[in-house]
């Protein structure tokens, strides 16, 4: 009797225990569950010696028949196949010359497919000699909202657009983010970067660096800053070398990107002696209008977010220098279009726009009047 009645109060005590160490138990469980999920993302920089090629990276192959699909695969590390490159290269714009970063937090519903809040972009060309080209960094505030990886389109159940408002930042996060990024607002064209990449995805027709549409910290792209630099020249094109005759010509694409628009993706580049098509009323910051070499070429021209007004559009010849986009248009794919689609030329200053100075046009009006006058007397003699 005396023995069941022992071991009745060990069991009670037990009990007890158990009732008052079993919640800390769980929440330490679930803690280093937590640390050892949140802790995946690649850190071990040091241990990659060579930068990945921007040429690499935007490598396109076409098999099948099918639309050229990108043939880069991120490289991965270690027991666990983390995935991170870096990339070298200099920095072709201002943060805040291409997209609005400003916080503006939209939870995923009814009708909020691809209403993205704050957007954040810079272009960086590569530096090394043998490669060409460069990337796009992005980032977006509403990954919720992006249809179809994470918002389940119109129509669905509550669970489920709270599901997709997770992958979203909230506006302080997203500020947080942005000043990561952008080294607290530091960050500037012209600065030579060391990118450190853990993700990356083909979005209609480029591969970019960007966080998979997913606000958890092993996705994050790190920049990091090595140098004050300069702008790198321009390397000047002609219209007729990326896009065939017409204004709605097929634009010249080699899946080897060795020649066609391909070759000067993601590339600071400039067109000369072209002139406006649309009407000057229409040069407004972020508008697209179009451009012509005045011999049957055309070209698509985005303007950046700021200084652009009709006061200022040129009205006759002018050189334009702007970093190579493409952005395809095709929506039989969301996220990938028809890589062949959507070239464009994103002039992000406008000291970028250059008309030449009438004082000089007119000196070499002079000097080409007085050479032909010169040749005349001398053929008379």
């Amino acid at each position: 009797m005396r023995k069941a009645l022992l071991s009745r109060c060990v069991f009670i005590r037990i009990l007890r225990i158990t009732a008052v160490c079993l919640p800390a138990v769980l929440f330490f469980l679930v803690a280093v569950s937590s640390a050892t999920a949140d802790d995946t993302g690649f850190n071990d920089w040091d241990s990659i010696e060579e930068y990945t090629n921007f040429s690499d990276m935007q490598a396109l192959e076409m098999k099948d028949g099918k639309p050229p699909m990108p043939s880069f695969q991120i490289p991965t590390h270690g027991e666990n196949d983390l995935p991170g490159y870096k990339l070298l290269g200099v920095v072709l714009n201002n943060p805040g010359d291409m997209l609005n970063s400003t916080a503006n937090f939209i939870e995923s519903a009814d009708g909020t497919m691809w209403q993205m809040g704050g957007l954040w972009q810079v272009f960086v060309q590569t530096l090394a000699p043998t490669d060409f080209g460069g990337a796009a960094l992005w980032m977006g505030q509403n990954y919720g909202n992006v249809y179809p990886t994470h918002h389940p389109g119109n129509g669905a159940a509550p669970e489920q657009y709270a599901e997709a408002t997770a992958y979203s930042y909230l506006d302080p996060a997203w500020n947080n983010e942005v000043s990561r990024v952008g080294l607290g607002g530091a960050l500037e064209a012209g600065d030579i970067v060391e990118v450190r990449v853990r993700a990356g995805l083909f979005y209609k027709g480029k591969f970019n660096v960007n966080e998979e549409h997913d606000n958890d910290w092993v996705k994050d792209f790190d920049i990091v800053k090595i140098a004050d630099g300069v702008l790198p020249e321009p390397q000047d094109i002609a219209i007729s070398e990326v896009r065939c005759e017409g204004e709605t010509g097929d634009f010249k694409f080699n899946v080897t990107r060795l020649t066609g628009a391909e070759h000067f993706q993601g590339a600071l580049v400039r067109f000369t002696n072209v002139q406006l098509v649309d009407p000057v009323s229409e040069w407004q910051p972020n508008a697209t209008v179009t451009i012509t070499d005045g011999n049957g070429y055309y070209f698509p021209l985005k303007l950046g977010l700021n200084g652009f007004d009709p006061s200022g559009a040129p009205t006759g010849k002018f050189d334009v220098t702007g970093i190579f986009d493409q952005e395809t248009s095709d929506r039989w794919d969301p996220l990938i279009g028809d890589p062949k689609t959507g070239y464009r030329l994103w002039t992000t200053r406008p000291e970028w726009v250059e008309v030449p100075e009438p004082g000089a046009l007119a000196l070499l009006a002079v000097g080409l009047t007085g050479l032909l006058a010169y040749a005349w007397r001398k053929r008379r003699r």
